[in-house]
């Protein structure tokens, strides 16, 4: 098997068929100061109707965050989704 992520292993969230929704980055009002809790719903949301999570990817804000912010985005998301027994959802990550 080719090398998956740098690795030799089978993937522990592989990939499904199906729409990919890009998630915006929420930033509170009148700030420029993430919203965390907006977007460990809105991603709890999305991935409770079956619908692929794409973070930091398309939507256009990514290379205005810091890259710490960019990781707290992609981590606040899978606390989310773990939070809610959603472990075997995958994320996938724009950079």
């Amino acid at each position: 098997m080719p090398a998956i992520n740098g690795t030799n292993t089978t993937p522990t969230r592989p990939l499904r068929p199906g729409v990919w929704a890009p998630i915006p980055t929420f930033f509170l009002p009148n700030s420029q100061d993430l919203d965390i809790p907006t977007l460990k719903k809105h991603v709890i949301h999305i991935a409770h109707a079956n619908i692929g999570i794409l973070l930091c990817g398309s939507m256009g804000e990514a290379h205005h965050l810091s890259p710490e912010e960019r990781i707290l985005v992609i981590t606040s998301a899978r606390e989310a989704l773990d939070s809610a027994g959603l472990h075997s959802i995958p994320i996938i990550a724009g950079t």
